[in-house]
């Protein structure tokens, strides 16, 4: 599901800035706006989204893929980036987050 600002924007819906998040510190596989592969330190996790350390040359709103075990690659939009640190919300068409629903409780 997909909430529409605007013609064509694409806007996380499963955002939850009070979803409780597990702190990690653990190297996921990572892709970048451009499809370029590579890997990222996921810093923690929660239901509505992550914070990575590593990626580069992010900006606001790009798209980027992680890969979690056991679900593969998710797709995600970053929503802030502080010099090597990025944080980004899932985006709500990916069904097999639902899983992730778990950590908020």
């Amino acid at each position: 599901m997909y909430a529409f600002a605007g013609s064509a924007r694409i806007v996380p819906v499963l955002a939850d800035r009070r979803a409780r998040r597990v702190a990690l510190s653990t190297p996921v596989g990572f892709l970048d706006r451009f499809l370029r592969g590579g890997s990222i330190r996921l810093l923690n996790l929660s239901s509505g989204g992550f914070c990575g350390e590593g990626a580069g040359d992010l900006a606001r709103d790009d798209i980027v893929w992680i890969e979690l075990p056991g679900l593969g690659l998710v797709r995600s939009q970053v929503r802030w980036r502080i010099e090597n640190n990025f944080g980004a919300a899932f985006l709500a068409d990916d069904l097999r987050l639902r899983f992730l629903n778990g950590l908020s409780r």
